[in-house]
């Protein structure tokens, strides 16, 4: 069943699968975008499942080409209080949305999240990531490395997907040059999965 962006007057209607997936997956509570993208990408077979998923990529859509069809105050009320300052904010969230979940190898999510949480200078915290990584054997940890994995491969792959200047603001460790990003990158990936 496929939605046009016509066809989406009621959207913003309680029930609508947007609602739904941000509701379940950007709640305060558990907000991971590693998750929604990682259930928008797996294979479906449940035709309720795809149909579902198909008005969420509309709704999506529409609310990213449509700027104040959902508004922070819906956003906040539908994810149980997750604020977002204004609608600038709230439109660059929806696209890192659809990015994670529709163009994942243009994501940095968790590639931000690791970077600024376990490559800090002043309190390095790569051993524990590595043995998150090798531990994670199935649900949500097995889910967020595969995600992670995806992002630093393609940050391996394309030197200058990160820059010197936003490994440096994500870790506060002074970079000189794409050469030593790339370095810190790869022990990141021989800890983690060598």
């Amino acid at each position: 069943m496929s939605t046009t962006t016509s066809s989406l007057a009621p959207w913003l209607s309680a029930g609508s699968a947007l609602e739904h997936f941000l509701s379940a997956y950007q709640n305060v509570e558990v907000g991971e975008l590693s998750r929604l993208a990682a259930y928008v990408r797996a294979p479906h077979t449940h035709t309720p499942a795809i149909e579902r998923l198909e008005h969420f990529k509309a709704e999506l859509r529409h609310a990213i080409d449509n700027p104040g069809s959902l508004t922070p105050a819906i956003y906040e009320k539908w994810t149980g209080g997750a604020e977002m300052e204004s609608q600038e904010a709230l439109q660059e969230h929806l696209e890192e949305i659809w990015d994670a979940c529709y163009n994942p190898a243009g994501t940095k999510v968790l590639l931000k999240d690791y970077i600024e949480g376990c490559m800090n200078p002043s309190e390095p915290r790569l051993e524990t990531l590595a043995q998150y990584c090798k531990r994670a054997t199935g649900g949500p940890p097995l889910e967020r490395t595969q995600f992670f994995k995806g992002e630093l491969r393609h940050a391996l792959d394309h030197p200058g997907f990160v820059t010197p200047a936003l490994y440096q603001k994500w870790s506060t460790e002074p970079m000189p040059d794409q050469a030593a990003v790339q370095r810190r990158l790869q022990e990141m990936w021989d800890k983690c999965f060598g």
